[in-house]
């Protein structure tokens, strides 16, 4: 049902809607509205954008420097073979694996 307040609307949205979709006006708004309101909110948020940055940075540094103190504290050099661990070979083999494994560790 369109009555005559509706239809009166109707064309005056379609009005402000073809003189919105000019070059010209596209250009006005941009340069008035658009740009000012963008570098404003820019300006504001950058601050807060490098600080963050630069907590997240060290986080991972200092998640990195943790990994790296935990694996380094928790290694221990292999200790040298014995013949019971060697089990099926014989005693000159195992002589050969122990001293190769002595001469690593030195």
């Amino acid at each position: 049902m369109v009555t005559e307040s509706t239809s009166w609307l109707r064309s005056w949205v379609e009005k402000i809607l073809v003189q919105l979709r000019t070059d010209e006006t596209k250009q006005l708004l941009q340069v008035h509205i658009t740009d000012p309101l963008v570098s404003y909110i820019a300006g504001r948020v950058f601050p807060y954008i490098i600080i963050t940055g630069v907590i997240f940075g060290a986080m991972f540094l200092f998640i990195i420097l943790t990994f790296g103190l935990v694996l380094f504290r928790t290694w221990k050099p292999p200790a040298p073979f014995t013949t019971a661990q060697l089990g099926g070979f014989c005693t000159h083999c195992s002589n050969i694996l122990n001293a190769a494994a002595i001469a690593a560790a030195n």
